[in-house]
């Protein structure tokens, strides 16, 4: 359907942060905050945006490598800002600032329930304050949590409290709002039950930052087209950024960017614009895009995805797509590809034929440190210019990516370590059972992965291997997966030889970019282990929780306790 340039506003619908009512986490909504434009300052002393010029004298930095959930390819986000971390991952927290503190830590349950936990003084498996203030949170298996606040007196300091749906910002004891209880920012880890694919990803939070217009002549911030600066005209051929090494190795199926246009399309029929991810080197002490090109991605009219229109001013709209760039195989399909180091994303080519679109930015608060302003790549008169016409703005660029996991089922509850990744053999070798005490027993080790343990072309995700000859053969049972989102590895071994008390070996599990961490062991006869037999307390009232002690519906999905027993909801 071919679009034209909208003269009247009241064609058009928008929420903004104006007019929302709160949402119940789970539930879409459009994020964009729509009026602000952004003008060039090309002055390195220019005063800082409101994000950076409202600056807490205590706060915490974004945890190197975190990203963020993103808009979805139609331009709907959660309300709730998610920072996605790998599973059981140590993350670090770096206090800045030397005003006296308290760290405190949240909890939810089911219904939106907030516990208030005063951090300072103590020190547990899944959390603990370095000498120089950070707090380092380890995440959970799988699972949310909240994201810790810093409190300084009667200030407080809260990650993504920019948030316009988050109220109550920073103040951990208003707990009757709506809006703390849905939008309170949340570390999300490990496996979503729902949703453990791919996920819409991005190192800045759509939340807090979103903009469409700014000082190219045709009010572009980055993109195709002129900067006129005095008596010289810029032409745009791209832009560059720079990005951190992920947390984890990502797995991306492809890289998305939410443009506008004045024209029809922002990429003609049998045109397409080029996207490559370059390795980071220094030269004279600053960051640039190395030679080293790691992957290629083009982005064609077919995959451009048409999200309406955005208004300029109460006159004025622009047609608002979603450029969706692909790493193709050598057949032009889809493919694929690992982020794991420091990158720049590159994009070339705005000056082609068929070429019309605006980049989406966002301003980068405070805490996003070491995180470089996005670059121009133009031309005046034939000759190359590289320069920004911001400060402290990144590039809109969303990854539909997953961080992938290969661990056996392991939690740590009220202090008794519980893990699924361990089994005893029977004598004769050939069955077994996990070892943790209660009605959830496995006939081998129990491993939560991202993925299926075979792909569509029945290969393999994930292998295992054992450093034991006695271990006979290891399957993989793929009807666990899709009944749990678990897979059990039967294991088949010889029997216990004559005059041999005990033995035990241990099983590694590898995926394409991830390995298990945590111990995953054969026993057969008196072999022993190191799991620690403390007693669980557990809350016997007919209600329902999760392993992490939240209270959850009924259903959910996974495994579940109830009256002090485990059970797995399918």
């Amino acid at each position: 359907m071919k679009k034209s340039l909208l003269l009247t506003a009241a064609l058009v619908m928008a929420t903004t942060a104006a007019n929302a009512q709160p949402f119940v986490e789970g539930v879409p909504f459009s994020a964009r905050q729509f009026g602000k434009h952004l003008v060039p300052t090309l002055d390195a002393q220019t005063q800082p945006s409101k994000l950076r010029a409202e600056k807490k004298s205590n706060y915490y930095l974004r945890p190197e490598g975190a990203l963020f959930q993103a808009s979805d390819k139609k331009g709907q986000i959660w309300g709730t800002v998610y920072m996605y971390v790998p599973g059981a991952y140590d993350v670090k927290f770096k206090k800045q600032g030397t005003d006296a503190y308290v760290w405190h830590q949240n909890t939810f349950d089911y219904y939106g329930d907030v516990t208030v936990n005063d951090c300072s003084s103590n020190t547990d498996y899944y959390y603990n304050i370095g000498a120089n203030g950070d707090f380092t949170m380890k995440s959970l298996f799988d699972g949310r949590d909240a994201l810790p606040t810093l409190v300084c007196n009667t200030d407080s300091f809260l990650l993504a409290s920019e948030n316009p749906y988050f109220g109550n910002a920073g103040d951990p004891g208003k707990h009757e709002s709506l809006a703390l209880k849905y939008y309170y920012p949340r570390l999300y880890s490990g496996i979503d039950q729902d949703n453990r694919r791919v996920a819409p990803l991005s190192y800045t939070m759509d939340q807090v930052s979103e903009v469409f217009f700014g000082g190219m002549d045709n009010k572009y911030v980055y993109g195709s087209g002129t900067f006129t600066q005095g008596d010289a005209k810029y032409t745009a051929t791209g832009v560059y950024q720079y990005f951190d090494k992920p947390m984890a190795p990502l797995v991306v199926e492809d890289i998305f960017i939410p443009v506008i246009s004045k024209g029809y399309y922002p990429v003609a029929k049998g045109k397409e614009l080029r996207m490559q991810i370059h390795d980071v080197i220094e030269q004279d002490g600053k960051r640039i895009p190395g030679e080293k090109i790691l992957y290629e991605l083009t982005a064609t009219e077919p995959e451009t995805i048409d999200v309406g229109s955005i208004p300029y001013d109460d006159n004025t709209s622009y047609n608002a797509f979603t450029l969706v760039f692909t790493k193709k195989n050598a057949e032009g399909k889809a493919e694929r590809f690992v982020i794991d180091q420091p990158f720049y994303v590159v994009i070339d080519g705005l000056d082609k034929e068929g070429i019309d679109c605006g980049f989406e930015i966002s301003e980068l608060p405070y805490y996003y440190n070491d995180f470089d302003s996005a670059v121009g790549i133009w031309k005046k008169d034939g000759s190359p210019a590289f320069f920004s016409l911001y400060k402290d703005v990144a590039l809109k660029v969303s990854f539909s990516a997953k961080y992938d996991y290969c661990n056996p089922m392991y939690y740590v509850i009220n202090g008794r370590e519980e893990n699924y990744g361990i089994v005893k053999m029977d004598d004769d070798g050939t069955s077994g059972k996990t070892l943790i005490p209660g009605d959830l027993v496995f006939d081998g080790p129990a491993i939560k992965t991202n993925d299926s343990w075979f792909d569509a072309n029945n290969e393999p995700n994930y292998t295992v291997t054992c450093d034991a000859d006695w271990v006979k053969s290891i399957t993989p049972d793929t009807k666990t997966w899709a009944e749990y989102d678990i897979t059990v590895l039967k294991v088949v071994c010889d029997p216990l030889p004559e005059g041999v008390s005990g033995r035990k070996c241990e099983l590694h599990v590898q995926g394409k970019t991830c390995k298990s961490t945590y111990p995953i062991e054969v026993l057969q006869g008196d072999a022993t282990t190191g799991i620690n037999g403390a007693t669980v307390n557990v809350a016997r009232d007919g209600k329902t929780y999760n392993l992490s002690g939240q209270r959850v519906a009924p259903d959910t999905k996974g495994i579940v306790i109830r009256d002090g027993k485990k059970y797995v909801n399918k």
